[in-house]
């Protein structure tokens, strides 16, 4: 007997007061006759005592406001449901990501990520640096390592083992989680396969593609006022650093704008 491979499953999380969300990202399933399975989002107030106290002291020169520390819990609950499941790798998306065309046809035909633990498929409008093509996930949509920190955690894909080294107890949550993910300045960085899709297939829903209630975000203004209200602004490893510069023009990195997927 032949078996097909199974799509990815798609998680998408959402705050159960964010209804407004949810019908957004229901109704671009529905176009796009996707499947998608909600995971509950830890608001503020689910989030341990101990842990808001122990990452989100301002005391500490790292620490991340009660908002973003649950954003971190919500993806760690789907990451965690990647282990629990046995998934070879899953897609996670956060509940304003405006979704491409294309999206439907990635899920239908990716199985794996090429050898990659994490696969960033959101364009943002922010530079970056990217190196020659790595490999592909599917026929027009090229991986590129990335040498450089873009903003947004709101689509990506992630394999098992990835989902592992995530999961680790050595893992800090004292820094936002899409510089826990994608931050070539974080140890973490390093001890994953990370890869930017070219061209990236979501979007941020405040890009013009939704409703101004689905834009409003409940992180932004907690993230706004921890960093204005700090006093100490970690510096960079200068080793590491140079390190990379040095693996990014091996790799021929330029910086660019991530095209988005039509």
């Amino acid at each position: 007997m032949i078996y097909e491979p199974m799509p990815l499953c798609v998680f998408y999380l959402n705050l159960d007061r964010r209804t407004d969300r949810r019908r957004f990202m229901a109704a671009q399933f529905a176009a796009l006759a996707l499947s998608a399975e909600r995971v509950e989002a830890f608001a503020p107030e689910a989030v341990p005592v101990a842990s808001l106290a122990r990452w989100t002291d301002p005391v500490r020169p790292r620490h991340v406001s009660p908002p973003e520390l649950a954003c971190t819990f919500s993806h760690r609950r789907a990451w965690r449901l990647i282990v629990e499941r046995d998934l070879p790798a899953a897609c996670i998306l956060e509940d304003d990501a405006w979704l491409s065309p294309a999206f439907a046809g990635l899920i239908a035909a990716v199985t794996d990520l090429a050898g990659f633990d994490l696969v960033k498929i959101e364009q943002r409008d922010q530079p970056a640096n990217i190196g020659r093509q790595a490999g592909e996930l599917m026929p027009g949509i090229g991986l590129h390592r990335p040498y450089s920190f873009v903003a947004g955690g709101g689509g990506y894909l992630l394999s098992q083992a990835g989902a592992r080294k995530l999961l680790a107890r050595s893992v800090p949550l004292d820094i936002p989680l899409d510089r826990i993910l994608f931050d070539p300045d974080e140890p973490l960085f390093h001890r994953l396969q990370v890869a930017q899709a070219v061209p990236g297939l979501v979007m941020p829903a405040e890009h013009g593609h939704c409703a101004d209630s689905v834009a409003d975000s409940d992180i932004a203004d907690a993230q706004r006022n921890r960093v204005l209200a700090r006093t100490v602004i970690p510096v960079p490893d200068a080793r590491r650093r140079a390190a990379l510069q040095r693996k990014g023009e091996a790799d021929g990195a330029r910086i660019t704008l991530i095209p988005l997927a039509v």
